[in-house]
């Protein structure tokens, strides 16, 4: 996409404009909300749908992607380059959806609605932090399960057969040897 279609685009969901690099601290709330979101660019040097340029160095450049390492957590790693339109710059950081939601801004979580970037609310939070755990809770630990917790009917029925046939070993010990021997179970 270039310049003048993302000028003429507005700032969105997914778009933030900033007049220059001072506003550094408001821009990383937008990225703290796009990574919680649907990811999202932002461009300092434009102000108001007009490009306003902005100084840059290679310090510029490694500052914004310190602070936004230093500032964001879960830690993440920015795409931050330098266009130039007509002699003029603007820098362009761009973050992806985060993998690793919620991201925090030193402690507080933001989502990106339209162009706001809100608090995300406790209940959010919640739902936030319980799906990133829905993807592996059947590789977590029951703390507080104990053999009276186990169906050993399924066990005997269903998942020695299905071991047998899978490992092709016949299992003759008794069936909590066999939870033992494959770490399901841990004796206290």
């Amino acid at each position: 996409m270039g310049i003048k279609e993302i000028i003429e685009k507005e700032e969105s969901e997914t778009i933030e404009f900033k007049k220059s690099t001072a506003q550094l601290e408001k821009a990383l709330k937008s990225i703290c909300g796009f990574l919680n979101h649907r990811g999202g660019v932002v461009y300092f040097g434009i102000d108001n749908g007009k490009i306003v340029g902005q100084e840059v160095s290679g310090q510029t450049l490694k500052s914004i992607s310190q602070k936004i390492r230093q500032k964001i957590k879960p830690e993440v790693t920015p795409e931050v380059k330098v266009l130039e339109i007509k002699g003029t710059r603007v820098i362009e950081v761009t973050v992806k959806e985060g993998g690793n939601k919620p991201y925090y801004l030193t402690g507080i979580a933001y989502k990106r609605v339209g162009t706001e970037n809100p608090i995300i609310s406790p209940e959010e939070l919640e739902k936030l932090i319980l799906n990133k755990k829905k993807g592996y809770w059947d590789g977590q630990t029951c703390e507080d399960a104990t053999l009276e917790d186990i169906d050993w009917e399924f066990v005997k029925e269903d998942f020695i057969y299905l071991y047998e046939k899978t490992s092709k070993k016949i299992i003759e010990s008794e069936p909590v040897n066999l939870l033992r021997s494959l770490g399901l179970h841990q004796k206290r």
